[in-house]
């Protein structure tokens, strides 16, 4: 499941009925901060080895999701660690909407 399928799946999960240009805006901003905490949780568990290879990659300036990428590739068991970043960020945005 790619990050917006996950993230409309959260919207539907506790209903919001927004307008369709508010809906938009709302998954853009989610997005953003869902690919944030995968780049953070992702740099957390990089190898020290890594690192060099990682800040000449980001000389080039790449596109956030060629950074989480990039990430993916060069971190031991990338994918539970952003199944569990999915899984933080699903009880976070629940608890903001339980206020």
């Amino acid at each position: 499941m790619d990050e917006r399928s996950f993230i409309e799946g959260l919207l539907d999960e506790v209903g919001l009925q927004l307008e369709p240009q508010t809906h938009q805006e709302l998954l853009t901003e989610l997005d953003a901060q869902l690919k944030q905490l995968f780049v953070l949780n992702l740099l957390d568990k990089l190898p020290q080895a890594a690192f060099d290879a990682f800040e000449d990659f980001m000389r080039d300036d790449p596109p956030q999701q060629g950074v989480i990428d990039y990430l993916h590739g060069h971190v031991p068991e990338s994918d539970l660690l952003l199944a569990d970043s999915r899984a933080t960020f699903r009880e976070q945005f629940l608890a903001t909407q339980k206020r």
